[in-house]
């Protein structure tokens, strides 16, 4: 039920074929799109040539302070597979737009138990103006970025689906039942996780899986990170026996976000100069605050 095409579905891939389908007919046109290809013609040269560091020094980045081999790497194979035609990078790229916005149907279909809920998810996505560069720029990196971590987060909460009394529905089910009562840290859960179906542990594997590629994209997956964490505190909320089933894989998914956001944070800063771009990209309460402000304020004078 969970992989049926259905018409939420299909009006979703509509969708995103009226707003991006004219997209992939445009040109190179961006100083960063064409700069894709010669990234790519010289990883395939490095890679020719047999010589490691030749290859590792093709994957450094051009812009100054950055680090993101996933990204080079994942045009990389786009372009393997369709040379420098600019159609196919751009069917490619809108390709992630299908797969982000199934993926958010099927997580909150999930989550909420609601075809129209998910429904509803993809088509804020889809309609949100925010993205529209990302749209018809094959450049930037959230496209891709946001595709991984929506297949991590997917095979995530379909390992829980498929893991016997772990489905959401008691999540949600038990938190109302305990939002009143005392918050209270008795453990921290750490235990071997037991699956009851090898259908749950590869939906959990692969979700480890595809967080590797989307750490690597951008600085800013960093953020992904507060997300297991927040999900993780909340199941405190919960009775002693369903927290103490899903903890376990909540406290695994987090360190494993931690870890990888670290480690892309160290290289990063590594290969980082004064000014660099990657030293934007600061974990500042005070400016996380400031930023609250600003947006709370533009969405204040927008309803005036």
């Amino acid at each position: 039920k969970i992989i049926f095409l259905n018409w939420e579905w299909i009006i979703l891939i509509i969708l995103v074929i009226i707003i991006g389908g004219r997209f992939p007919g445009i040109y190179w046109s961006f100083v960063d799109d064409g700069e894709l290809i010669t990234v790519s013609q010289q990883i395939t040269d490095a890679l020719s040539s047999l010589d490691p560091q030749k290859i590792l020094k093709s994957l450094e980045d051009p812009a100054i302070g950055r680090f993101r081999p996933a990204y080079w790497i994942y045009h990389w194979l786009v372009y393997v597979i369709g040379g420098s035609n600019h159609f196919w990078h751009g069917l490619v790229h809108i390709s992630l737009f299908v797969v982000i916005v199934i993926g958010i149907y099927l997580i909150t279909k999930i989550i909420s138990g609601s075809r129209r809920a998910g429904f509803l998810a993809g088509s804020f996505f889809i309609l949100n103006s925010v993205i529209q560069e990302n749209w018809y720029r094959l450049g930037p990196q959230e496209a891709p970025m946001m595709a991984f971590f929506a297949l991590s987060l997917l095979f995530f909460m379909l390992s829980l689906k498929f893991s016997k009394n772990l489905e959401l529905s008691f999540y949600f089910q038990d938190f109302k039942e305990r939002i009143n009562k005392i918050f209270r840290v008795s453990n921290w859960g750490v235990s071997k996780i037991n699956f009851i179906s090898n259908r749950a542990k590869w939906f959990y594997w692969f979700s480890i899986v595809f967080l590797v590629p989307a750490y690597f994209m951008k600085e800013s997956s960093i953020a992904f990170a507060t997300f297991p964490f927040i999900f993780y505190l909340s199941t405190y909320f919960l009775s002693e026996n369903y927290s103490k089933l899903l903890r376990p894989r909540l406290l695994y998914y987090f360190l494993i976000n931690l870890f990888l956001a670290l480690i892309t944070r160290i290289l990063s800063i590594l290969s980082s100069s004064a000014g660099s771009y990657v030293e934007e990209y600061q974990l500042d309460f005070a400016i996380m605050f400031s930023s609250a402000q600003a947006y709370l304020s533009a969405i204040r004078i927008s309803l005036e």
